[in-house]
């Protein structure tokens, strides 16, 4: 399975198949990066939101 099959697959879909796969994790964090980023940008800063993003993935 490659990450392109899981374009129309559900979060819980992905991470349940991410355990046999660990490389499918990321199609998570790609999905959700733009918006935890965001959102760390508002409590963090730029420079702190960038770091803390790296740190995950």
């Amino acid at each position: 399975m490659t990450r392109d099959d899981t374009d129309t697959d559900d979060d819980a879909s992905v991470i349940a198949r991410s355990r046999a796969q660990p490389s499918l994790f990321a199609v998570t964090f790609d999905r959700h990066s733009r918006h935890i980023h965001r959102y760390l940008v508002r409590r963090l800063g730029p420079t702190s939101a960038d770091d803390v993003l790296a740190d995950t993935s």
